[in-house]
């Protein structure tokens, strides 16, 4: 079983998080200012503004399709915030067993690059071959 999420990020000393969320109308999941104490009581060194999907035991290559197709409509406005910001997408994969792959599709990465997005995996994996 492979789960996890697909998270749009962004970064940078000082965010607008109203002005952000006007301009992306996707509810964040998240908003973190500097100075804020995380996960280990770590303070965080830059402001964050998170939106997520969360995935189950579904196709990861049509979920990741669905994620990029909410966030294409705001192609422009995220394009404009990577001359001064931190935008990137950050996918975490975690798996019960051992081994596990995922796809992306030619379009995907066509899409991702449109974007000018980075992306990132975080794969964890709890090796529990049977």
């Amino acid at each position: 079983m492979m789960q996890g999420y697909i998270a749009l990020t962004i970064s940078g000393k000082c965010l607008d998080f109203d002005e952000i969320s006007k301009n992306i109308s996707l509810e964040p999941i998240k908003t973190v200012k500097k100075g804020q104490r995380v996960a280990l009581n770590m303070e965080v060194s830059e402001e964050q503004w998170i939106y997520k999907i969360n995935f189950i035991d579904e196709d990861f290559t049509n979920k990741i399709n669905c994620f990029l197709l909410n966030i294409d409509s705001y192609k422009n406005y995220i394009n404009d915030l990577l001359k001064t910001k931190k935008v990137e997408l950050n996918c975490y994969l975690n798996s019960e067993m051992g081994q596990f792959g995922f796809t992306l599709t030619v379009e995907q990465i066509i899409r991702i690059r449109e974007l000018g997005l980075n992306i990132n995996f975080h794969i964890l994996s709890y090796g529990l071959v049977e």
